[in-house]
């Protein structure tokens, strides 16, 4: 899915898309029942990083793995971000799910021609990173302005195993220009006192069946 700057597209991934075909688990929900099933939410753990990030140039080779601050578990230690970026899943409460909802603040500065930026959800079910694949589609967004920034943000569903290991990855095209990245800003002058706005971050949400 590909995104013109100036539209107002979001990517969101429904309960249950995410593992058809990929190995997850997927609690089953009874839907018999003559009154509807509800969900409710809670946010287990918030990630947040104020570093610009930057593809070391085009394609694969370039790409990098977001990292979203210090890192930490999350409330009762079901799961662990690692400064690089890395997710794993130490286990697995009785939860429908998990949502996982990513945002990142992109742009560039000073740059000319078209860039298109790719962002992509990585996983691997036996916790090694170079068994990754990708989950779900790719998202993009191609940038055509010398001086911008903007906010995307998306989110997907589903229930990761236990020692199991996610990331994010954001790449720069090869077909554009070897521009863009994830960038933070500082409020100045009367506004200096303002808190930074940050880069990326990432927030993982627990999803139950009421």
């Amino acid at each position: 899915m590909t995104k013109v700057i100036g539209s107002e597209l979001e990517v969101v991934d429904k309960i249950g898309e995410l593992t058809q075909g990929i190995g997850l688990d997927q609690l089953p929900v009874d839907n018999t029942q003559s009154s509807p099933t509800q969900v409710s939410e809670e946010t287990i753990g918030t990630f947040t990083t104020i570093a610009d990030q930057i593809p070391t140039g085009t394609g694969d080779a370039g790409k990098i793995t977001v990292n979203f601050g210090v890192g930490g578990s999350t409330t009762g230690s079901e799961f662990t971000m690692a400064p690089t970026g890395e997710i794993s899943v130490n286990a697995q409460s009785l939860g429908l799910q998990y949502r996982f909802v990513v945002g990142m603040r992109m742009g560039r500065t000073g740059a000319s021609g078209i860039s298109l930026l790719l962002i992509r959800f990585m996983y691997a079910p036996d916790g090694i990173k170079a068994n990754a694949f990708q989950v779900s589609g790719s998202f993009s967004v191609q940038v055509d302005n010398p001086n911008t920034t903007w906010r995307e943000v998306f989110d997907i569903n589903f229930a990761p195993a236990v020692g199991s290991m996610s990331f994010v990855e954001f790449a720069r095209d090869e077909s554009g220009n070897d521009s863009g990245n994830i960038q933070a800003e500082q409020p100045t002058g009367t506004l200096s006192g303002w808190a930074e706005v940050a880069s990326a971050r990432y927030i993982i949400i627990k999803q139950n069946v009421v």
